[in-house]
């Protein structure tokens, strides 16, 4: 029996007579449930299987070894072998080129890593926002809901991240987006020069759905395969590395701000194994070289020698910044996919703390305190009235 294999004609939105299949997968365990149980626990249980007079056949087959290779699912990591290990493994393309100015082929002892660290990274019971700051409002109603809605604590902080790892699909994630300046909107703010307008906080807080938009389509649909090459390609010299899931990241010394990765990373083979990715793919320059791509002063990479960097006066820089403050990560992975071209690169970004502090983190403070807050509570205040007048007219109504 032969099998054949047919690539469609084309993925552009409104060319195509139906819409592809696209895989629905998605981790429907609780929490709980997805980080197991300890292998103390699992242990005393294989202990008491073995000690029964007539042990479970299986029961053999259970020791305290952890599996020497695993492969990363969209369940997180299983050993290879598992059928798991081939749901969805692998949806690039071959021979895609792939510049990093990280990685340089260098090989590393396997260490595995089942489970990401707590994110934000290095916060503690103490780490909160500074309700001093609240003075310069002088307006009680502004500065009660600040308390009431946008102050976070530690662990509802690392509560937050793992609930929202569905993302867009999360209810709570999209929630979320309606009290807090997130990193994708940190460029535009930084870079605005007058008073933000009313459409400019509309854009920001009370986002259109743009997901029928080609550009956005585009990223979208090309982001996990970019995700396999960039991780396919690290992995042959990196093994034990991985990517996990990534909800958004509130740090509690800025409730105001979030940051939603596309990926968390573990990387064996780095001084700082936990970090960020980000992912980048472009639909004008699509079907252009990487080469070609940067010869664009306008476009956000640059060629120097023959590696590839995102530039630091580009918005994009600013998202990686925040991002990297948000979580308390000490560098994010900066990746181009050029789909049509089948090229990539990966910039190693590494957390400024001057930029930080002295150029981007003044700006978002005056932008949200002086501006978006109001705006904010202004919008909660308008549908809380909707609510209450909807509940009138529905009592209104039963009785007549």
């Amino acid at each position: 029996m032969g099998t054949h294999y047919a690539r469609a004609e084309t993925d552009r939105v409104g060319e195509r007579k139906r819409d592809p299949v696209k895989c629905k997968l998605y981790d429907a365990r609780s929490s709980a449930i997805r980080k197991g149980l300890s292998m103390c626990h699992v242990m005393e249980q294989v202990d008491n299987l073995k000690r029964r007079e007539i042990p479970p056949p299986f029961s053999y087959l259970l020791s305290d070894q952890e599996p020497s290779l695993s492969m990363n699912t969209v369940f997180g990591n299983v050993p290879l072998g598992a059928c798991l290990a081939y749901q969805l493994l692998d949806h690039g393309r071959p021979n895609t080129r792939f510049v990093s100015n990280r990685i340089r082929g260098s090989f590393v002892t396997a260490v595995q890593c089942s489970e990401f660290i707590d994110l934000p990274v290095g916060i503690d019971d103490k780490t909160s926002f500074d309700l001093t700051e609240l003075n310069m409002l002088n307006q009680p109603d502004l500065t009660s809901f600040f308390t009431d809605h946008i102050v976070i604590d530690k662990s509802e902080s690392y509560s937050l991240e793992q609930r929202t790892v569905l993302q867009c699909e999360s209810a709570e994630w999209v929630e979320q987006h309606q009290f807090s300046l997130t990193a994708s909107n940190f460029g535009k703010v930084y870079s605005r020069i007058q008073r933000p307008s009313e459409s400019m906080l509309k854009s920001i807080f009370c986002p259109k759905d743009l997901s029928n938009v080609r550009a956005i389509s585009h990223g979208k649909g090309k982001e996990k395969v970019a995700q396999t090459i960039y991780a396919r390609k690290i992995q042959q010299q990196v093994p034990g590395f991985a990517i996990f899931d990534a909800g958004i990241s509130v740090h509690p010394k800025f409730p105001y701000l979030g940051a939603t990765p596309d990926g968390k990373v573990f990387d064996p083979s780095s001084s700082s194994k936990f970090g960020l990715l980000e992912i980048k793919c472009p639909f004008s320059k699509r079907g252009d070289t990487l080469d070609q791509a940067s010869s664009d002063p306008d476009f956000y990479i640059e060629k120097v020698g023959a590696d590839f960097f995102l530039q630091k006066t580009h918005s994009y820089y600013a998202q990686v910044q925040g991002q990297l403050t948000l979580t308390g990560l000490p560098w994010r992975d900066f990746c181009v996919y050029l789909s049509d071209s089948n090229e990539m690169c990966v910039d190693r970004i590494h957390f400024v703390s001057d930029y930080w502090e002295n150029e981007l983190l003044p700006k978002l403070k005056n932008f949200f305190f002086n501006s978006a807050l109001s705006f904010i509570v202004g919008k909660a205040k308008r549908a809380q009235s909707c609510s209450r007048t909807n509940e009138e007219l529905v009592l209104v109504g039963s009785h007549t």
